[in-house]
C-alpha cells in the first residue's frame, strides 16, 4: 500500500440487516476482496480500534473488528425528552463487566405514578355474621321503580326477612313501626360475612337473595341497607352496613360512661327548608358565607365580614343557586346558571348533640379548579325554619 493513498478493497453489501456483521463485495479493480467486518463495543478503549479476526491473504476472506467505545449512535441534536419506548433489540455485548459489589442505590427510578389506577369504589371490611347472631335489624331501603321502604332482618336459624309495605317514603324506621308484614325470605345458611337467604314456602312474595353484612364507620344511621341488584327478585342483592362489626354487649355495664360517644345524625330538608344558614371557613376567617336554603336561593359570600360578625350580609359574589334536594341522601344541590354562580356542588346538614350552644363545625372542600364543592354544616341541634 502507498502511504496517504486510498484504496479501495470492497463495498457494503446490500444485505445489511440488524446484525452486528457485514458483509463487504469486491469491487472491480487492481485490488478486491470479499470479507466481513463485525461492529462490537468495548468501553475500555476511548476511540475507534480496527482489529483483524482472520488476516488478508491474497486479499480475499478477511475478516475484520471494527471496535467501539459505544455502540449507541448519539443524535446530531439529542432530544430533550427521554423516548418511552424501549429499544426492540438489546445489546449483544454488556457495556461492563458486573460490579461484584452489588449498589445501594436501584438501577432504575421508581415511578411516579402507579402501575395501575387505584379503585374508584374502595372495598368495605366484611363482618363476620356469627359473631352478630341473635340481633334484628331494621333499617329503610330504597327499591328501585317501587320507592323507600322499612325493612327488617331477623339474623337467627330460620330468621326472617320482611318489609312494611305500608312504610313508603318513611326513613325512620323502627321495631314498633312495623304494622303491615310481608315477608319476603327466611335465613338459609351463613357462611362468614354472607346471608343466604330462602324464598317462603307458601308467601306472598317469597324470593330468594343474598346479604352481605359490612363494617362502614361513615353511615350516619344505626344500620343502613343497600341494593346492590338492579332489582328486588329472584336473587336479589343487598349489604347490610354497620358502624361497627362488634356486637353490643347483651350485659350492661355496671357504670356508665362518663364520656358516651356521639354520632352526628343527618338533619332531613324538612327542618331546614326556608332558613337562611351563616357559616365561616376556617382557611378564610375574613370571609361569611350565606346559603339560602330554600327554591331560588343563592349560595353566595361576603369577603369583608370576618366571622360573619356583622349583621348585615353584603353580597361579595355569588356562588351558585339552590337546584334540587334528595331526601334520601339528605343532601341540597346547587349549581350556577347562565347569569349567577359558577360552582357546582351539595351541603349537608347534620346535628351533633356533643357541640355546645353556638358551636358550629364545617367540613369539606371547595376545588376553584374543577369548581366544585361538597360541604357539611354540623349544629348542636338541627336548624329548624320559623316562619
Amino acid at each position: 500500500f502507498k502511504k496517504n493513498e486510498k484504496t479501495q478493497f470492497s463495498v457494503v453489501g446490500t444485505n445489511i440487516g440488524r446484525s452486528s456483521k457485514i458483509t463487504m463485495n469486491a469491487k472491480g479493480g487492481e485490488y478486491k476482496s470479499d470479507g466481513i467486518i463485525e461492529i462490537v463495543e468495548d468501553s475500555s478503549i476511548s476511540k475507534v480500534e480496527f482489529r483483524v479476526i482472520r488476516p488478508i491473504t491474497d486479499l480475499k476472506d478477511y475478516e475484520i473488528q471494527l471496535v467501539l467505545p459505544d455502540c449507541t449512535s448519539p443524535s446530531v441534536a439529542p432530544s430533550p425528552s427521554p423516548s418511552l419506548l424501549p429499544s426492540q433489540y438489546p445489546s449483544l455485548h454488556p457495556s461492563k463487566l458486573p460490579s461484584q459489589t452489588p449498589s445501594l442505590f436501584p438501577s432504575v427510578t421508581p415511578s411516579v405514578s402507579p402501575s395501575s389506577l387505584p379503585t374508584f369504589a374502595p372495598s368495605i371490611p366484611i363482618c363476620l355474621v356469627e359473631d352478630l347472631l341473635g340481633n334484628t335489624y331494621t333499617a329503610s331501603m330504597f327499591v328501585k321503580g317501587r320507592g323507600t321502604y322499612c325493612f327488617r332482618l331477623e339474623l337467627s336459624s330460620n330468621g326472617s326477612f320482611d318489609v312494611d309495605i305500608q312504610s313508603k317514603g318513611q326513613t325512620n324506621c323502627s321495631e314498633a313501626a312495623f304494622r303491615s308484614i310481608t315477608r319476603y325470605s327466611r335465613v338459609k345458611s351463613i357462611d362468614g360475612g354472607t346471608i343466604k337467604l330462602r324464598d317462603v314456602a307458601g308467601g306472598t312474595a317469597g324470593f330468594r337473595g343474598t346479604i352481605v353484612v359490612r363494617d362502614d364507620a361513615s353511615i350516619t344511621d344505626d344500620v343502613e341497607m343497600i341494593l346492590r341488584s338492579a332489582n328486588f327478585g329472584n336473587n336479589y342483592e343487598i349489604d347490610l352496613l354497620l358502624p361497627s362489626c362488634i356486637a353490643p354487649s347483651t350485659i350492661p355495664s355496671s357504670t356508665p360512661s362518663m364520656s358516651p360517644s356521639v354520632r352526628p345524625k343527618d338533619c332531613t330538608w324538612d327542618q331546614y327548608n326556608g332558613r337562611a344558614l351563616y357559616f365561616v371557613r376556617e382557611s378564610e376567617p375574613n370571609h361569611c358565607y350565606k346559603v339560602e336554603m330554600y327554591v331560588g336561593g343563592d349560595f353566595a359570600v361576603d369577603r369583608g365580614n370576618p366571622g360573619c360578625e356583622n349583621r348585615v350580609f353584603y353580597e361579595t359574589q355569588i356562588l351558585s343557586v339552590y337546584k334540587s334536594v334528595s331526601k334520601r341522601n339528605k343532601v341540597v344541590r346547587f349549581a350556577p346558571t347562565e347569569y349567577r354562580g359558577f360552582l357546582t356542588g351539595t351541603f349537608k346538614i347534620r346535628s351533633n348533640a356533643s357541640l355546645e350552644d353556638g358551636e358550629m363545625e364545617v367540613d369539606g372542600e371547595v376545588d376553584g379548579i374543577s369548581k366544585t364543592f361538597s360541604l357539611t354544616l354540623t349544629y348542636p341541634e338541627c336548624p329548624v325554619y320559623d316562619p
